[in-house]
């Protein structure tokens, strides 16, 4: 295992980094003209719980209802990678939840959902007992996102300059038009959100850009990567565990090792909020290996998979590809569909399993494989079961398992490098 130096760290403050969304339903009023009151409130209530579930399940932090609005923070009490992405795609998840939920009620008079999102330094406190955890947000950045909100017609999306900066590779944005805003002196750049899919996945190690500065530094450790990748060459594989505080070079590690390899590179990357995302981990890498895109949905997705699978293991392919299109959550129809029928648990985890194996199996027969995990820490637990018990394809396949992560995550990081320490210390 690698212990990577972070160096000097910063002490936290009170001035914290973050991304705040004001998301308020609209229809209220106008569903009281024609119903019952009565009959109103628990559709407005389902309404909220909904948009609460989705913002926590992106890593967000409901910090209030303030009558049919709710008031979202994502990177506060708990900093999150990626936070003004994961504050966007929380908004289009809830924007399609929103009429998902109308046609499910058959609502005569439609609800409609409005977003404000902007990000910057905020003011955070508590304002309780520490047990008690109930934060106070104060700051520019939360009343413009306030303000951001109110602007937006009913159905749109719109963010601050900063959110826009840190996303606009992401996703598409209207050309902004100088606003005035109350309160502020000078008008403000309001991006509108034009794109309508969520944007999950993120991209690759080195690829956002190239790399042009030189490597220094770090050679020991890219020695013990080099010699791990030159042993699949004669069929070891091994795992090698890399582990040190963000921005430390783990990910530039890797990058530079691509470039040199003659490896095939499979990647897959935890997310913040992901947790609760069943095989999210490797859901990530086998979109990738397989070619699907944010454009492949549905069945064209599966279609994609299905390809991709048959075209390694031939006839075969019937029985693997509905395990492996579950294990990404895809939505099967026809055969496949029957083929998991009345499956569940333990017995669907071990076909997964069984599926998995013999996928990387023939993909590293035809080519020495480095598959390379990034921030397990956040892995969920059902990636992190199903990478314990496909550490062993590493001593009779040329595979090597690449495990990034920062330290003091005890319930994901340290567990798993635990097990590899105890059940497969020959290959660590």
């Amino acid at each position: 295992m690698m212990s990577m130096d972070p160096g000097t760290q910063s002490a936290e403050t009170q001035r914290r980094y973050a991304t705040v969304m004001f998301a308020d339903i609209t229809g209220f009023t106008a569903m009281c003209e024609r119903t019952d009151p009565e009959e109103v409130y628990p559709i407005i209530t389902g309404c909220l719980k909904l948009l609460d579930g989705i913002a926590r399940a992106h890593g967000g932090n409901v910090d209030k209802h303030i009558g049919d609005c709710v008031m979202v923070v994502f990177g506060v009490p708990v900093a999150i990678e990626d936070a003004a992405k994961a504050a966007v795609n929380a908004a289009i998840e809830m924007r399609d939840r929103v009429y998902e939920y109308n046609r499910e009620l058959g609502l005569v008079v439609p609800l409609d959902i409005h977003t404000g999102i902007n990000s910057g330094l905020v003011i955070s406190g508590e304002m309780s007992e520490p047990a008690s955890r109930e934060l106070m947000l104060m700051g520019d950045v939360v009343n413009t996102a306030s303000r951001l909100k109110d602007l937006a017609p009913p159905g749109a999306i719109y963010v601050g300059a900063e959110t826009h900066r840190y996303t606009k590779e992401e996703f598409d944005y209207r050309t902004p038009t100088p606003t005035p805003v109350k309160g502020k002196q000078q008008p403000v750049l309001i991006y509108e959100l034009r794109s309508q899919e969520t944007r999950i996945h993120r991209r690759r190690i080195g690829s956002a850009q190239g790399i042009y500065s030189d490597f220094v530094g770090r050679t020991s450790e890219f020695a013990v990567l080099q010699e791990s990748i030159a042993d699949l060459s004669v069929g070891r594989g091994s795992i090698v565990s890399l582990v040190g505080e963000a921005g430390v070079g783990k990910s530039r590690l890797i990058a530079e090792l691509r470039s040199a390899a003659g490896a095939r590179f499979l990647e897959g990357r935890s997310l913040a909020f992901g947790q609760t995302m069943s095989f999210h981990l490797f859901s990530d890498m086998l979109r990738s290996w397989a070619g699907i895109t944010e454009a492949h949905e549905g069945q064209d997705a599966v279609e994609k998979l299905e390809s991709a699978i048959t075209e390694l293991i031939g006839p075969r392919s019937g029985e693997v590809v509905p395990f492996v299109a579950t294990l990404m959550g895809m939505q099967l129809s026809g055969p496949h569909r029957e083929r998991i029928q009345g499956i569940q648990g333990e017995a669907m985890e071990k076909l997964i399993l069984k599926s998995m194996k013999e996928l990387l199996h023939r993909i590293s027969a035809d080519q020495p494989v480095a598959m390379v995990f990034e921030d397990i820490h956040w892995a969920d637990p059902s990636s992190i079961r199903l990478l314990e018990q496909l550490f062993g394809l590493g001593r009779e396949h040329p595979i090597l398992f690449i495990l990034m992560t920062r330290p003091d995550f005890p319930d994901s990081a340290e567990r798993l490098l635990k097990v590899v320490e105890e059940n497969y210390g020959d290959l660590h």
